[in-house]
């Protein structure tokens, strides 16, 4: 656990965003990698299937997705601190998003392998993604903590506002573009 904490005071001392947008980066082609690893798990172990120019093209948007999805967020993270009185910069805003998520989407891939054992697959999947998300979510808090020197009570209040923001954000688009999504999916699915 010490090198854990070693390595996320090494982000704040190094201050470099290329490297935060790289890791940014890396952690959007994991999760997507894990996205057709899962699709393909789910044709092997089913009758269901997605034709490949479907599947390729939704990792392409998956892709780009996570990494401008990324790159809002790491915004709105640096505007809220802002409002609210703390100081910090995008650099901060971007490493707070993208460190976690990098975390994530190892247990994510990890998990999406481990799709292909079957049942045990699934119970070791869970431990998995139990570290790993301890990992991600504690690196949130204290990457938050450390770069905008806040206690671990506004980083909550912080950390709420910022998912709260960004939940109604995408539950509101989501319901907005059910109906495109439907009509898209009508052409490769029979819905009744």
């Amino acid at each position: 656990m010490k090198a854990f904490l070693n390595f996320l005071k090494k982000i704040e001392k190094e201050k470099d965003l290329n490297k935060s947008l790289l890791v940014l980066a890396v952690a959007s082609v994991l999760i997507t990698a894990a996205s057709l690893i899962g699709a393909s798990t789910l044709t092997e172990f089913s009758e269901f299937s997605l034709p490949t120019e479907m599947t390729a093209s939704a990792a392409v948007v998956l892709f780009f997705l996570l990494f401008i999805g990324g790159l809002i967020l790491g915004a709105i993270v640096s505007s809220v601190t802002k409002i609210l009185g703390y100081k910090g910069q995008y650099f901060h805003g971007i490493s707070v998003i993208s460190y976690p998520l990098f975390f994530f989407s190892i247990g994510i891939i990890i998990t999406a392998l481990l799709g292909y054992l079957g049942y045990g697959g699934s119970v070791i999947a869970f431990f998995v993604l139990l570290y790993f998300n301890t990992l991600a979510v504690t690196s949130f808090f204290k990457l938050f903590m450390d770069f905008y020197k806040t206690n671990l009570v506004s980083t909550c209040i912080l950390g709420l506002i910022v998912w709260t923001i960004f939940a109604l954000s995408l539950s509101l688009s989501g319901l907005v573009s059910v109906p495109t999504v439907l009509k898209q999916l009508s052409a490769y699915l029979p819905l009744q």
